[in-house]
């Protein structure tokens, strides 16, 4: 109901020019026809990739440490903590 109120009570905040000019291709296409789309499409594809397989070797860890030292999923826990602390206690520099 809010909505329908609003929709007569508001006036338009595009101007009729913008409007006119206005296409319907959808806002992601267009994106995708500028210079820079290939290299777009790389990222993504990268960041695709790294972080299936960082979900993939996570998932897998876990079945080998169970696998091979009997660990539990609280002990693999403990371990990932503790990889995940010392990754981000050690700084480049």
């Amino acid at each position: 109901m809010n909505v329908v109120l609003l929709y007569f009570i508001l006036p338009e905040s595009l101007s009729p020019e913008y409007a006119r000019n206005r296409t319907s291709a959808p806002v992601w296409r267009k994106f995708f026809q500028h210079g820079h789309a290939r290299m777009f499409g790389t990222i993504v594809a990268t960041y695709f990739f790294t972080i299936t397989g960082f979900a993939i070797m996570t998932t897998l860890f876990a079945l080998f440490t169970e696998k091979h030292f009997g660990f539990d999923a609280r002990k693999t826990g403990y371990l990932f903590d503790l990889s995940g602390s010392l990754a981000s206690s050690c700084r480049a520099g």
